[in-house]
Formats: structure tokens, C-alpha cells, sequence
């Protein structure tokens, strides 16, 4: 009976993470539609507009540049051209 629970448990945890990612990618893509088509500035989302979102992202949340470590700004920079992927529907690493 307890490994019935645990799994049923375990299955239920899982879905809930699958259902909240798909709920992320799902509105990761209606704010790319936005940016593309609605905004008062409508661009296009792409490599360049990654590199940017990515800086204005790191000055925010270390806006002196005493948080991050030189090898998380290393780590990150991995990502800096890959958010454009994530909004459009390649890859989902940067979220996780």
C-alpha cells in the first residue's frame, strides 16, 4: 500500500511539474507574439534581442556586480543568445 502511495504521489508531483512548465511555454509564446506583433515597437525576436534582454536582465538583479560570481556571469553567458530559442519554442534550458 505505502509504494502504491508513493507512486500515485510521485506520478501526481511529476504532472504538476510538466503542467506548470507547459503553462510557462505557454506564455513564453504569447509574449513573443506581443513583442513581434502588439508592442508599440514591434521587433523581431532574434539573437539581437536576446543579447539585450539578457544584459538589462543581469544589471537588475546585480546591478553593482556584487552577486554574481565571474564564473555564474560565465555560466549565464551561455545563455545570452539563447532566449529568442526559448520564446520561440527550441529549448526551455534558461527557465529551468
Amino acid at each position: 500500500m505505502k509504494k502504491s502511495l508513493c507512486g500515485v504521489f510521485f506520478f501526481l508531483v511529476l504532472l504538476s511539474a510538466v503542467a506548470q512548465r507547459n503553462q510557462l511555454q505557454e506564455k513564453a509564446i504569447v509574449l513573443k507574439r506581443q513583442i513581434e506583433r502588439n508592442h508599440f515597437n514591434p521587433r523581431p525576436v532574434n539573437d539581437s534581442f536576446s543579447s539585450e534582454v539578457f544584459s538589462k536582465i543581469l544589471r537588475e538583479l546585480d546591478p553593482q556586480q556584487n552577486i554574481f560570481t565571474a564564473d555564474d556571469y560565465i555560466t549565464l553567458s551561455s545563455f545570452r543568445y539563447k532566449l529568442d530559442d526559448e520564446l520561440n519554442g527550441l529549448d526551455w534550458k534558461f527557465t529551468n
